[in-house]
């Protein structure tokens, strides 16, 4: 009986320790994602941030071009 008392005691505590880290992860990834990420939008939808980032330099490219000529 006291063995029963004792395994379940082990069980208990290995849950609650398991829950501690579970909850230590969350919290790490929701910091990282919110305070460590500058755009966090920009974590979901990196399909139209690299797109758009791809226009601004050809904008870029383009308004460099007649500063050449002037030279």
């Amino acid at each position: 009986m006291y063995h029963a008392i004792e395994s379940l005691c082990f069980i208990v505590s290995y849950i609650k320790q398991f829950h501690l880290i579970m909850s230590y992860v969350i919290v790490t990834w929701l910091f990282q994602l919110f305070y460590l990420t500058p755009n966090w939008r920009s974590a979901f939808e990196m399909g139209p941030v690299v797109h758009n980032d791809s226009r601004e330099m050809k904008t870029a490219s383009k308004q460099s071009q007649p500063l050449d000529g002037i030279k």
